[in-house]
């Protein structure tokens, strides 16, 4: 999963769309466009390439916002029924915002394509509604209480068993056993995802220690230079994918066409007690009235790197986007602090470039965006996709 974006680029294709299209007015750049002709570009080019392609189009007419704003809602449908156009769609989506990363970031942003995600799921079974041994089924998306939700869910079962997961495992599927579980709840929780992302630097800081990390450790511990390498790093290749910071809407994507796990219900970590309720009562789960226990699952992660990250991104007016994780007590809030001021820095153009590849998760996920994340062509496309019914 560290395979990056080549970046190569078809000069000539581009240099000959370009002629084709200069001269147009404006009336004739808001016409409306037929982007299927650009839907070849998940299947046989990296992300260098189709960002040239594609910037072939005005990326920011008002039908490429319109098209973008259909693929998010799409993206949606497919990833939570775990279907097999989640991927290609995330992968679609990337090559549409990308253009306005770099005209953010510049140009040596080469980009980075979507990667599915083997996660980790807890089985437990317990008596709900008429059932004696119904299944609830949890994916544990990383950095959004995964952790206390296991515990608490180990807590009320009758029986409780871990699948964890590996790179390229293809006993995955097999070793959870869906076809075992006729009757079943498939949940998950997800997380704010700005506040998410801070919180993976401030892991990812911690524990990661190898050669591989060695660009952002050349700095100071808890320094803002070094959380504004991992942020320049995160827009190169992801992080080499680390699934502290991978986008949440990935984690949905199928490992193949028949293993597959479609979700019933999403929660939010910003409301754990309450979704964690809404949960087990939907099941009509006998456990429903015993409340979440934020002391369970303790994950504590270092207070210096969580405030570093924060400095980077912290304004009085953004502080409310650093949501407290419940099940964390020793976080590290100087690294925190200097992401935070890093992404806020220089017109916000890291915040804002975080939220051009986090919009399906703020689609996906029903999250507002941080109030600098203020790109009219960025507030029109959610607006346009609010307007789209999911079918």
């Amino acid at each position: 999963q560290e395979a990056q974006g080549q970046g190569h680029q078809q000069e000539a294709q581009g240099q000959n769309h370009q002629q084709e299209t200069q001269g147009q007015d404006l009336q004739q750049e808001e016409e409306v466009v037929d982007l299927g002709d650009v839907e070849h570009l998940n299947k046989s080019m990296s992300l260098g390439q189709a960002v040239t392609e594609f910037l072939v189009w005005n990326h920011s007419t008002t039908a490429a916002l319109q098209e973008l704003a259909r693929k998010l809602v799409h993206a949606k449908l497919e990833c939570l029924n775990s279907g097999l156009d989640c991927l290609p769609t995330l992968k679609q989506i990337r090559y549409r915002v990308w253009p306005f990363v770099q005209s953010l970031l510049g140009n040596q942003y080469q980009g980075f394509d979507p990667v599915d995600f083997h996660p980790q799921v807890a089985k437990a079974q317990m008596r709900c509604s008429a059932e004696e041994h119904h299944n609830m089924v949890y994916m544990h998306v990383w950095k959004a209480a995964g952790y206390s939700v296991m515990e608490n869910l180990k807590s009320i079962s009758s029986a409780y068993k871990v699948v964890d997961s590996f790179e390229d495992d293809f006993n995955w599927c097999e070793n959870i056993n869906l076809e075992s579980m006729k009757q079943r709840t498939v949940f998950t929780f997800v997380r704010e995802p700005l506040g998410r992302f801070i919180s993976g630097y401030a892991e990812i800081d911690r524990i990661y220690q190898g050669p591989r990390y060695e660009f952002f450790h050349q700095a100071n511990e808890g320094s803002m230079k070094r959380a504004q390498l991992f942020a320049e790093r995160f827009f190169q290749d992801g992080l080499i994918f680390n699934g502290h910071v991978k986008p949440q809407s990935e984690y949905f994507a199928p490992f193949s066409p028949t293993c597959q796990l479609p979700i019933n219900f999403v929660g939010k970590i910003e409301n754990l007690a309450e979704d964690w309720k809404q949960l087990l009562e939907s099941r009509s789960c006998i456990k429903a009235n015993i409340p979440f226990n934020n002391s369970l699952g303790q994950h504590p992660t270092d207070e210096k790197e969580r405030k570093a990250m924060t400095d980077m991104l912290e304004s009085v007016n953004n502080a409310k986007f650093l949501v407290k994780d419940r099940n964390r007590d020793n976080m590290t809030k100087s690294s925190k602090v200097h992401l935070r001021n890093v992404l806020l820095k220089q017109d916000f153009a890291f915040l804002r470039a975080f939220c051009w590849i986090s919009l399906p998760d703020y689609v996906m996920f029903e999250y507002d965006l941080p109030k600098q994340c203020n790109d009219p062509s960025m507030l029109k496309v959610i607006e346009m996709a609010k307007k789209i019914p999911l079918i």
